[in-house]
């Protein structure tokens, strides 16, 4: 990099970096405050899951961050008096299983002295308490550490890149959905052919946060289980919750209004959908095409991380925009009568294809710690300085579940359009109702399987119908469960179905006779 001279605070005419100076900031994150947590509560699930659960989701806290706040918090637990609990003194794997016992370990349940009852509101807000503090350490040590250490320029020169404690980032641009979600955050008025979705961001924000995640729990467990007109199902949910009848008056009559100045309403939520789907043209020429056959690109482990940051951004953009067309089609969930079907299902389909991908968007691929000594070397030395334990203080680098889905030979494209051409070839968002199940989704759930994410595939296929292909993957996902009995009930259901013979049928008085090929 040349040197920068610079003269009164401006840069000279003969400097390489003379331009108009802009600001870059990194997209919105759902920050861990003490808020947030409270939001989390709301939602189905054990507490404990679900603060773990976001401890641990990939890029929220480093490895290092959650090293040094778990060693605060075991200090600060060895140090009450009594007989500290064993989770504070025994080794454990991965760091993971470390949090998971250590938090909350010193909470017991109490009984009333007076009447004997258990006291599990007690127990419940100490135990809220010590995960909001380990939160609160994680939280402190990750503020400290955000400052930038490094600015440089990439190889090609265009790209910066921001380098700091565990974090290394790179200015890249954005893809539609991620630019409109950074302007309806930021309260920045869009161009006019967006107006629908700036008019339904002030509608979820005027809902309240309360009422978006039951309405979101709701429309979940719909997707799941659809069995009734989508229209019916829409308006019985609107009644739930009492969507509508939580406005302000005046909000409701506002919103009204700014729907009623847009012509073809319809047209518009096709218009927003085809954003939240919409992927760059991926199309190439076939000599092109043939050639990156004949001569793969090998992605280094830095192109796969970035480009498996990039696509949990957008997902979690477009799920947030997403929800805004759920939320007008329960403020007009007494009109949706007389609306097209195909219209209503195309909306919950794109819904279901964008939390199925941000659901694995924010799983991690797995500890990458390793509890064995490395170089044979390096064991030598550490057992002569009797030093052992120094080889756990090593942080390596997680990674979320989308990195390892990311194939290692990739075409010669740019991060957008490898990131889009990833969503593509998972065929999630080109379904169009869920009443159905796609062979792309299919052989999405299997390839979960065939990786070891049992947990993941099971909960993705939770989302699909069952069809023939789901009930397969579903029986398959039980062998390698141990669930053999309810496998070879699915199985034996499946085999009916193609007309074959059950395994539970009578057999005849000819079954012993054997034909000669």
């Amino acid at each position: 990099m040349e040197s920068v001279e610079w003269e009164w605070g401006k840069v000279k005419k003969n400097s390489p970096f003379i331009g108009q100076w802009g600001a870059s900031t990194y997209p919105q994150e759902s920050e861990l405050t003490p808020s947030y947590l409270d939001e989390l509560l709301l939602t189905p699930g054990s507490m404990t899951a679900k603060f773990y659960g976001a401890t641990m989701r990939p890029g929220v806290f480093s490895p290092l961050t959650l090293k040094i706040a778990l060693e605060a918090y075991t200090i600060s637990c060895l140090s009450l008096p009594g007989v500290p609990p064993p989770q504070l003194t025994t080794p454990f794997a991965t760091l993971g299983e470390n949090i998971a016992a250590v938090v909350g370990c010193t909470v017991r349940l109490t009984r009333d002295p007076q009447t004997g009852a258990q006291q599990h509101d007690k127990y419940w807000n100490a135990l809220k308490r010590d995960w909001e503090g380990f939160i609160a350490r994680c939280r402190e040590v990750e503020r400290m550490a955000r400052w930038p250490l490094v600015l440089g320029l990439g190889s090609a020169g265009g790209d910066l890149i921001v380098v700091e404690r565990e974090r290394v980032g790179v200015r890249v641009g954005e893809d539609l959905p991620l630019r409109l979600h950074r302007l309806l955050s930021s309260s920045i008025a869009v161009e006019p052919q967006y107006g629908l979705m700036e008019i339904l961001w002030i509608l979820k924000a005027k809902i309240g946060t309360r009422t978006m995640l039951t309405l979101e729990d709701r429309l979940t467990s719909m997707v799941q289980q659809i069995a009734f007109p989508y229209a019916d199902i829409i308006l019985d949910q609107s009644q739930r919750t009492f969507f509508r009848t939580d406005l302000d008056e005046a909000d409701d009559s506002w919103i009204t209004g700014r729907l009623q100045s847009i012509e073809d309403l319809d047209q518009a939520i096709r218009f927003g959908l085809d954003i939240l789907g919409g992927l760059t043209d991926n199309e190439v020429k076939l000599e092109e095409e043939e050639v990156e056959l004949l001569l793969p690109t090998t992605e280094s482990e830095w192109s796969r991380a970035l480009t498996a940051s990039f696509i949990g951004m957008t997902v979690n953009a477009r799920y947030d925009l997403c929800l805004t067309i759920i939320a007008l089609l329960h403020f007009l969930a007494e009109d949706l009568g007389d609306w097209d079907p195909s219209l209503l299902a195309e909306v919950l389909v794109v819904f279901r294809g964008l939390a199925l991908l941000r659901y694995v968007a924010q799983q991690t691929a797995g500890d990458n710690e390793q509890d064995t000594l490395g170089d044979p070397d390096d064991f030598v030395s550490q057992m002569q300085n009797m030093n052992v334990s120094q080889s756990r203080t090593r942080s390596l680098p997680t990674h979320c579940l989308l990195h390892r889905l990311l194939p290692r030979s990739w075409g010669r494209r740019g991060l957008i359009d490898s990131a889009h051409q990833f969503l593509d070839s998972t065929g999630l968002l080109q379904s169009v109702s869920p009443a159905h199940a796609t062979r792309s989704e299919v052989i999405y759930c299997e390839r979960l399987r065939l990786l070891g994410y049992l947990e993941v595939a099971g909960e993705l296929l939770t989302w699909l119908p069952r069809t023939p292909g789901v009930t397969y993957v579903f029986a398959r996902l039980w062998l390698d469960g141990g669930r053999a009995d309810d496998a070879a009930a699915l199985l034996d259901g499946l085999a009916a179905r193609f007309g074959g013979p059950s395994l539970n049928a009578v057999p005849s008085k000819d079954a012993n006779i054997r034909r000669r090929p």
